[in-house]
């Protein structure tokens, strides 16, 4: 399970604190969490 908060990339938090992500929402992210390098592709 992946728990909030999470920020994105750069910095914004994109699942808030207590909020917990379903499967679906997880096969639909679109970004990369913190401290990852790198970009998606396009």
């Amino acid at each position: 399970m992946f728990t909030g908060p999470i920020k994105d990339q750069s910095g914004a938090v994109k699942v808030p604190a207590g909020k917990t992500l379903t499967d679906p929402e997880l096969q639909r992210l679109n970004w990369y969490v913190e401290g990852v390098d790198g970009s998606l592709p396009k």
